[in-house]
């Protein structure tokens, strides 16, 4: 595929923020091979035609950014350096697409719980991850109410907030 490295930058970066908030687009520069790389992804998506692209990826040796292309159509603005992203439902598609990558190279399956996959992780306050399949989180279905959302006043049978 002609895009496998930017689209699995693009990838990165929506995994490794999708439990964040706010994701800041800048960083302490980092010259390295990783940096070299990631802005060459940035440019390759832009140059495929993403209108702008600004990358964060958190490193062992600290974080690596990029950015590249605009970030207002109507005055061709940069994407600015401090900006931040607010990545929301965006990253559900990344998530979704690379599991489903990995289910088609066998390295997962829909049918896995969470509990084979993060043991220990979803356990407690009424959920048991032994219950809880990859399918159900892709269709953002459970199987029964979750005790947690319920006691905020949401929540239910095939319910997904």
């Amino acid at each position: 595929m002609i895009f496998r490295r930017p689209w699995l930058s693009a990838v990165v970066l929506a995994l490794a923020s999708s439990s964040l908030s706010p994701v800041a687009a800048s960083a302490v520069p980092h010259p390295s091979g990783a940096s070299r790389s990631v802005q060459r992804d940035a440019d390759a998506l832009r140059d495929a035609g993403v209108t702008g692209v600004a990358v964060r990826l958190e490193t062992p040796h600290g974080a690596v950014t990029a950015r590249s292309g605009v970030g207002d159509l109507v005055t061709r603005r940069p994407v600015p350096k401090d900006g931040y992203l607010r990545l929301g439902s965006t990253t559900k598609t990344f998530v979704a697409t690379v599991v489903l990558q990995l289910v088609g190279e066998k390295r997962l399956s829909l049918d896995q719980t969470v509990e084979e996959l993060l043991p220990g992780v979803v356990r407690g306050v009424g959920n048991d991850g032994r219950t809880i399949t990859l399918r159900d989180l892709l269709r953002h279905v459970l199987r029964r109410p979750v005790a947690c959302l319920r006691a905020r006043g949401a929540g239910g049978p095939g319910h997904a907030p």
